[in-house]
C-alpha cells in the first residue's frame, strides 16, 4: 500500500505546476485588469482540469495489482487485511477524532499561513519587491512537491502518518526557532528556512487523506477527510493572521510555539490510538470467548 506516496506524487505535480505559473501570475496581474487577469486564470486552470479528468481512469470494483499478494509478506497481509474501518457513529465516539481534528489545526497553521501570505513575509522580512517574492513562492511551492513525495515515501516505509506528522511539527518549529535566533533578515537563511518549511507545507498536504484512511478506514474516508481539511480551513485562518498581523520575528516565533504544540499533539494522539486499540482488543476477545 502506497497511499500516501502516490499522494505525495499528486501534491509533488501541483505543486510544480504552481511554481512554474507563479512569476506568470505576478506578471499577468501587473499587466492586465485584475479581473480580466483573474478570469484568464480561471479559463487556463478549467481547460487543464477539463482535459485531465478524460485522462483519469478510475480502477475496477475490487481491483488488486498484479502479484501484490506475493510481494507482501504474512505480517504486511495481516496488517491490511486488519485495518479498522468504522462507521460514522464509531468515528464520532472516538477521543482520537476530535483530538487529531485539533492536531491539524495548531500543527499546520504555520504553514498555511506562510502558503498564503509568503510574498508578503518574505518582503517584510527580508525587503524583497514583489517579483522576487513570487520567486520565493515558486521555491516554496517546489519544496512543497518534494516534501510531498519524500514525506509520503517514509510514511508508507517507516514512520506512519501519525508519527510522520509529530516528526513534521517538530522540524518545523525548530526552522523558525533557528531563524529567529540567528536573524529573519538574513537573505540566505531565510530564504533556506523557508525551503524547509515548504517541505513541511507539502508533507501536510500529503499527509492529511493518508491519516484519515489509515486511523478511521476507507468505509466512510470522504466524511473524515473532509472534516480534516475543513480544520485545516480553520488553521489556514489562525496562520494568516499570524502571518499578517504580526512582526516577522514574531511571525515565526508564534508559528514555533503552533508546530510544538502540534507535536505534542500528534504525541497524545500515538498514545491515545494505542489505548483505543488495546480496547477494542480486548473487546473483541471477550466476544470471542
Amino acid at each position: 500500500d502506497k497511499s500516501a506516496f502516490a499522494t505525495g506524487l499528486f501534491i509533488g505535480a501541483t505543486s510544480l505546476g504552481t511554481a512554474l505559473l507563479a512569476p506568470f501570475i505576478e506578471w499577468l496581474t501587473r499587466t492586465m485588469d485584475l479581473m480580466h487577469g483573474i478570469a484568464l486564470q480561471g479559463i487556463i486552470y478549467g481547460a487543464i482540469v477539463f482535459i485531465c479528468g478524460f485522462l483519469i481512469v478510475e480502477a475496477p470494483e475490487g481491483y488488486v495489482p498484479a502479484n501484490m499478494e506475493k510481494k507482501l509478506d504474512e505480517e504486511e497481509k495481516s496488517k491490511y487485511i486488519d485495518r479498522p474501518d468504522y462507521t460514522v457513529v464509531q468515528i464520532l465516539r472516538k477521543p482520537s477524532f476530535w483530538l487529531l481534528i485539533i492536531g491539524v489545526v495548531v500543527g499546520t497553521a504555520f504553514c498555511n499561513g506562510l502558503s498564503a501570505n509568503l510574498s508578503l513575509v518574505a518582503q517584510n522580512a527580508v525587503g524583497v519587491g514583489t517579483t522576487a517574492g513570487a520567486l520565493f513562492f515558486s521555491a516554496w511551492q517546489i519544496s512543497c512537491g518534494v516534501g510531498g513525495i519524500v514525506v509520503g515515501f517514509m510514511s508508507d516505509k517507516w514512520f506512519g502518518p501519525v508519527k510522520s506528522f509529530m516528526l513534521l511539527c517538530i522540524v518545523c518549529a525548530a526552522a523558525a526557532l533557528i531563524l529567529v535566533a540567528v536573524g529573519v533578515d538574513k537573505y540566505a537563511l531565510f530564504l533556506i528556512i523557508i525551503i524547509i518549511l515548504g517541505l513541511g507545507a507539502g508533507a501536510i498536504l500529503t499527509l492529511i487523506p493518508d491519516t484519515s484512511m489509515q486511523v478511521f478506514g476507507e468505509r466512510n474516508f470522504g466524511f473524515t477527510y473532509g472534516i480534516l481539511v475543513f480544520a485545516g480551513a480553520g488553521a489556514a485562518l489562525i496562520g494568516t493572521q499570524v502571518t499578517t498581523r504580526c512582526t516577522s520575528v514574531m511571525t515565526f516565533t508564534y508559528g514555533a510555539i503552533l508546530c510544538l504544540a502540534g507535536a505534542v499533539t500528534f504525541f497524545l494522539i500515538t498514545m491515545l490510538l494505542k489505548k483505543e486499540s488495546r480496547k477494542e482488543e480486548a473487546v473483541r476477545v471477550g466476544a470471542e470467548k
